[in-house]
């Protein structure tokens, strides 16, 4: 009898702090969910841009290895110097972009731009000039954007950091009161807490880690290696993870039933 008096009293002292951590584990998966769909949705709008980028590299190398003064376009002095600047301009703008999708912020650092190639006087007479004509370099796509500045890759990963090391912390502080057998319990309804806790920082691992690897090339990528730019299309797609992807959508399938119920 006294056994199972402590055994109640036990388990009273169990269920506030196993509610509370399925409250915040419910909170958490919701996060997952959304930041999921905008990770995807940014992923996508970086595609294009990337293209982009490789197409314009290409564009600058053509021009490079072309003597427009052996041609009948020699009768226009300024055409190539033109023609430069606005390519590297439109280098400009797609690299800002994607710095936006990944940052969300205009952090592009000036000495990494593509104009800083161009020679200060003759880049301002090429403007003077360009301001006078319309010249737009084939395959500088400009992607409308259609989340808001904080929409980006970036901010996918520090909120789901920042949800995940808040629901740890609780556990943390719940451990001693919950018990090891109340953690692994399952249910028809919702898979144990330590489950859960595990899922949650595989996710959590694999933006953080996606992330790095993306900032990494982006800022490998330098105004004077066409190469590199040529190449950052295919390089940026090598790093879709399918299966990390296909590993988050079967847990968020996991806990679907476990977010319907409160």
């Amino acid at each position: 009898m006294k056994d199972e008096c402590l055994g109640k009293q036990r388990d009273m002292a169990v269920e506030p702090s196993l509610l509370a951590l399925q409250q915040a584990l419910r909170k958490n998966f919701q996060c997952l969910e959304s930041n999921r769909r905008l990770w995807g949705s940014v992923l996508a709008e970086c595609v294009p841009l990337t293209a982009s980028l490789g197409n314009l590299a290409e564009q600058l190398r053509a021009l490079a290895a072309v003597d427009l003064s052996d041609t009948p376009l020699a009768d226009f002095p300024d055409l190539e110097d033109l023609l430069r600047l606005k390519l590297l301009q439109a280098a400009d703008t797609v690299m800002e972009k994607l710095h936006g999708k990944l940052f969300g912020r205009r952090d592009y650092k000036h000495n990494h731009r593509f104009l800083s190639l161009f020679p200060r006087r003759q880049k301002r007479a090429t403007l003077s000039l360009a301001e006078r004509t319309r010249v737009s370099p084939r395959g500088a796509l400009l992607i409308p954007v259609s989340h808001s500045p904080s929409s980006s890759l970036q901010s996918v990963r520090d909120s789901v950091g920042s949800q995940v090391a808040g629901v740890v912390q609780l556990y943390e502080r719940s451990a001693g009161s919950l018990g090891l057998a109340a953690c692994a319990r399952r249910s028809a309804a919702a898979p144990s807490v330590a489950d859960m806790l595990e899922w949650l920082q595989d996710a959590e691992r694999y933006y953080r880690r996606q992330f790095l690897r993306r900032k990494t090339l982006l800022l490998t990528l330098r105004p004077g290696d066409l190469s590199l730019l040529e190449s950052a299309p295919k390089r940026w797609e090598s790093l879709d993870s399918p299966g990390g992807e296909q590993r988050i959508a079967d847990t968020l399938f996991k806990v679907s039933l476990f977010l319907e119920t409160q």
